[in-house]
């Protein structure tokens, strides 16, 4: 949402920076992932060989986000659209319709973790600026961009990611409520009940 508001999204009637920012309790770690045979593992591979990804809408990250790598980056990602959910991605996925797909590592872990665990399905990398250690020395696509202005633009395009699902309070809170909230945010996060 915050991105949306800062290019001037047609319908977002408000300002991101106005709102106090409290904490997040997930940060979803989107990653791309092709079956093994594909035959990718890199990004160079990617550049050389055509994968075909599942999309659901433009405005999703199976969707745009491997547009966007192809732009950036030079990748050879085919969107094919029309799929309707994560299961839908998965069962393509599984009648070789199509040979990957960028989402949450959590939707991809959880819809058969046995594709991971075996190596039919490989982590080519994941979206957030660092590495995701659960990813098994999976790299972050940011180890692959070059020029600075491509950083920028993929930093600001993914930003979604690094904020995670966030709790915020509304425009003109009081800086000590703020603060408060904020602690008591925090401590939620550290209980283990």
């Amino acid at each position: 949402l915050p991105a949306q508001a800062l290019i001037r999204k047609k319908g977002v009637k408000y300002d991101p920076r106005k709102f106090g920012y409290i904490g997040s309790p997930y940060i979803a770690s989107r990653v791309c992932v092709a079956l093994a045979s594909a035959n990718v593992r890199t990004v160079d591979d990617l550049r050389h060989h055509q994968v075909i990804m599942g999309g659901s809408g433009p405005s999703t990250a199976p969707s745009f986000v491997p547009r966007m790598l192809n732009e950036l980056l030079g990748t050879k990602f085919k969107v094919v659209e029309g799929y309707q959910s994560a299961a839908s991605l998965h069962l393509a996925m599984e009648r070789n319709e199509i040979s990957g797909v960028c989402q949450s590592y959590a939707t991809i872990r959880n819809l058969d973790p046995s594709w991971l665990k075996s190596g039919k399905l490989r982590v080519l990398f994941n979206m957030e600026s660092k590495r995701n250690p659960a990813l098994n020395g999976a790299p972050t696509i940011f180890e692959y961009v070059k020029n600075p202005e491509d950083r920028q633009t993929m930093q600001f395009i993914l930003s979604s990611t690094e904020l995670g699902i966030p709790f915020v309070a509304p425009p003109g809170i009081p800086p000590a409520r703020l603060a408060m909230l904020r602690r008591a945010f925090d401590a939620t996060m550290k209980d283990p009940r």
